[in-house]
């Protein structure tokens, strides 16, 4: 009886500060109308990574557009993420590198709807793992391109750029 009293009271209190009916947003919008009113309204605030990002979206989209934002967890992210690492495109299987920008697009959207629309109480995408990617590579001058570059130090106004470089 003393626990359900503290149930009651916790539950009366949450519905009159209004954190009780958080969700009712999620369960009307579906995960399409979040991709389109961030790309309405959000992605005209990044103009250099308009293209890729817009591409990116509207490939969550067309995966998981149709479902209520309610709906949508880390186990369908999750799923889609691994469609993602395994699948071909023009130039052969997508990196892991790809694979975790078009987490990070997505993850960005949760985060504006979550803090900014209010429509969720948390970000799924925090629950799925990112891909290890890799250490790209470590590239050496070639002896010409040391000679160029020796040569266009010492033409240098620097005095001291020549000396620098070569220690």
């Amino acid at each position: 009886k003393t626990d359900a009293k503290k149930w009651a009271q916790s539950t009366e209190s949450a519905i009159h500060e209004g954190r009780y009916f958080t969700n009712t947003q999620s369960k009307k919008k579906t995960f399409g109308d979040m991709i389109d009113r961030y790309l309405e309204e959000i992605m005209p605030l990044k103009p250099k990574s308009m293209k890729t990002q817009t591409q990116q979206l509207e490939y969550w989209k067309e995966k998981l557009g149709h479902i209520t934002l309610n709906d949508v967890g880390s186990s369908n992210i999750n799923a889609i993420k691994n469609e993602l690492s395994t699948g071909k495109t023009t130039r052969g299987i997508r990196s892991r590198a790809t694979v975790n920008r078009y987490l990070a697009a997505l993850s960005h959207v949760y985060s504006v709807a979550v803090k900014e629309w209010e429509w969720l109480s948390d970000n799924p995408t925090m629950r799925v793992s990112r891909l290890q990617e890799n250490r790209g590579r470590t590239r050496f001058l070639s002896e010409n391109e040391i000679k160029r570059l020796l040569a266009a130090c010492k033409k240098s106004e620097n005095k001291y750029l020549y000396f620098i470089v070569v220690l």
